[in-house]
């Protein structure tokens, strides 16, 4: 008689490994975040000079890691070095400024351009999330940050449904210079226009249903003429106030 053969036991389930935690920051990284906040919202108006005493008292930091992140924001860009003296809030300029536009408008129009009709469920759903400043993803966070973020994360997502993430990454990198820009033009100019950031959603919903209709031109178009409207917004913010700023 032939032997039955042996039933291999049955594998046992792979128990699920707890989610690991985010590791902590590092006191400089919570330097840099602070001090790039400071220059991106304001409290350090451009041209102004910060030092590393000033910056540790009001952070509650030591030197060690305020320097670290001072030499990173200079090499990011944010700041310029003096000697003897600290560090100076990189300058705004009209034809920094115009720069900026400039490389926006050649890259963002286009990306819409190519990006229409080729949204699918989960960016169309990102996308309206960035267009209610009720959503959740906003939810605790003030206006002003909570726009610029839902902005830049509208365009990135609009370029990523483009099909390129290099544009993708180009348009998160200009974001990220165009947004200290941006806000301080909203400052100076928010008082007079409050509708200011509602025009600029507007905005964003006339994109996004072109996007959904696939009509490439009209998209194209439309992020065209945002850029434009918010380019000569801060061009006038800048002259007004030349006289107040080392510009």
């Amino acid at each position: 008689m032939s032997k039955e053969p042996k039933k291999m036991p049955k594998p046992k389930g792979q128990q699920k490994k707890p989610a690991a935690k985010a590791a902590p920051r590092s006191l400089k990284d919570e330097a840099y975040d602070h001090i790039l906040e400071g220059v991106r919202s304001g409290k350090f108006l451009p041209g102004t000079m910060i030092t590393e005493g000033q910056l540790s008292t009001k952070y509650g930091l030591s030197k060690a890691p305020i320097r670290t992140a001072l030499t990173r924001l200079v090499q990011d860009g944010w700041l310029e070095p003096v000697s003897r003296r600290g560090h100076r809030v990189k300058p705004l300029t009209i034809a920094d400024a115009r720069d900026l536009f400039m490389t926006r408008k050649l890259v963002e129009p286009f990306t819409a351009r190519m990006a229409a009709g080729r949204i699918d469920p989960a960016t169309q759903e990102l996308l309206e999330a960035a267009c209610d400043p009720d959503h959740e993803n906003w939810q605790g966070m003030d206006p002003e940050p909570a726009f610029f973020a839902a902005n830049k994360e509208f365009h990135v997502g609009i370029a990523k449904a483009s099909g390129s993430i290099r544009l993708a990454d180009i348009v998160g990198f200009l974001h990220d210079e165009a947004e200290r820009v941006l806000r301080y033009a909203a400052q100076q100019h928010g008082s007079a226009e409050p509708n200011l950031y509602d025009d600029w959603a507007h905005g964003h919903d006339e994109i996004l249903d072109a996007l959904m209709t696939g009509d490439g031109k009209t998209a194209e178009r439309l992020a065209r003429t945002g850029l434009e409207k918010s380019e000569r917004i801060v061009i006038e913010v800048l002259r007004e106030k030349a006289e107040q700023l080392p510009i």
